[in-house]
């Protein structure tokens, strides 16, 4: 990251800034979009007018191409709560010799003044002059005053509420970083897998935890919930968790060339784990006891109801995947399987 604005690369690849960036491809269909909201983008602030998050966002493109690290729209040029609904923007394009990555920008929007030169460079435009741009009050920023806003109660969130827990050493013998669920993980990492079973890493859901070449850590994992029925890849432990099947299980791993070294003195766990409210809403939206403003309208929501268990939410994330059971499910006909999946949906009923 370069200060707030900086390129972060999924797969920790470095990126030659000014280089490789510079041959980023996009599908004709792609670029068709791209070059009609930028161009409209850029017509905007040369008149004197302050851009909504697509405007803005397209306005930044071109700092995709130049990967040059740094953010082009200063928030005075955009309406008070874009800067609210942009925290990142990523682009997945193509690079000569070294394939596709996922690039992202994170606080695209973090000058509150400046000009656009950048943005406007080669369009022949006029650079708008910093006197059309009053700087917005600061209440227009005020949390309550955003579009939909949302109010956080005062309280942490325990996850896994209750569940069976205990942590284990965990090293990466392999030399390849590596993240996937725990009983049937990748053979190079070398810990209790009978400990192991019936269990996941206790962290929120849709995060993962890195194990770079080398690498031992300490990490805590809980029990799965639901039907305990569980599928790996390489079907070693699928079925539903029974304690009887461990040795079984293990043994089968060992002779796979699963790394696997009893730890029979790592602790159990029996205090829970929290999350705060603000970083829980930002992940999976309000839940009980949060109050939501309905557009830019003076009507507020509170959430009285929430049907997802603490923990096992349905999360999609770069790189991750959902939970099995918990959003879905493997070999299943289409026919019963679901054409569109909707999650962490607000539902107002009235």
């Amino acid at each position: 990251m370069l200060e707030k604005r900086g390129w972060d690369v999924e797969d920790k690849t470095s990126l030659k800034i000014g280089e490789e960036a510079k041959g980023l491809r996009r599908s004709p269909a792609v670029l068709v979009k791209r070059v009609q909201a930028g161009s409209l983008a850029l017509k905007r602030p040369a008149r004197g007018l302050v851009l909504n998050q697509t405007e803005a966002i397209a306005l930044m493109l071109p700092c995709f191409r130049s990967a040059s690290g740094m953010a082009s729209t200063p928030s005075e040029y955009v309406l008070p709560g874009v800067k609210a609904l942009i925290h990142e923007i990523q682009v997945e394009g193509t690079f000569p010799d070294s394939g596709v990555f996922l690039v992202t920008v994170h606080d695209p929007l973090c000058t509150e003044s400046g000009n656009l030169t950048d943005a406007l460079y080669r369009s022949f435009l006029p650079i708008p002059s910093n006197d059309l741009f009053s700087a917005h009050e600061p209440s227009a920023y005020a949390k309550h005053a955003l579009l939909g806003a949302i109010i956080v109660k005062d309280e942490r969130i325990a996850r896994n509420y209750c569940r069976e827990r205990v942590k284990i050493k965990v090293t990466n013998n392999g030399d390849r970083p590596v993240r996937y669920h725990f009983i049937e993980t990748n053979p190079c990492l070398c810990f209790d897998r009978a400990k192991a079973y019936g269990k996941r890493l206790d962290i929120p859901a849709g995060t993962a935890v890195r194990f770079e070449p080398g690498d031992t850590k300490t990490v805590t994992l809980c029990a799965i919930a639901g039907n305990k029925i569980i599928t790996g890849r390489n079907k070693l432990a699928t079925g539903v968790v029974n304690a009887w099947r461990t040795e079984e299980i293990v043994s089968s791993l060992v002779d796979k060339r699963f790394s696997h070294i009893p730890e029979p003195c790592e602790p159990e766990v029996s205090e829970d784990t929290t999350i705060g409210r603000d970083a829980y809403v930002s992940m999976y939206g309000p839940t009980v006891g949060d109050r939501v403003r309905l557009g830019d309208t003076l009507l507020w929501i509170e959430v009285d109801r929430d049907e997802t268990v603490y923990g096992d939410e349905v999360k999609f994330g770069g790189g991750k995947t959902i939970r099995e059971g918990m959003g879905q499910a493997t070999n299943r006909s289409s026919s019963e399987c679901l054409d569109l999946v909707i999650t962490n949906a607000l539902i107002l009923i009235h």
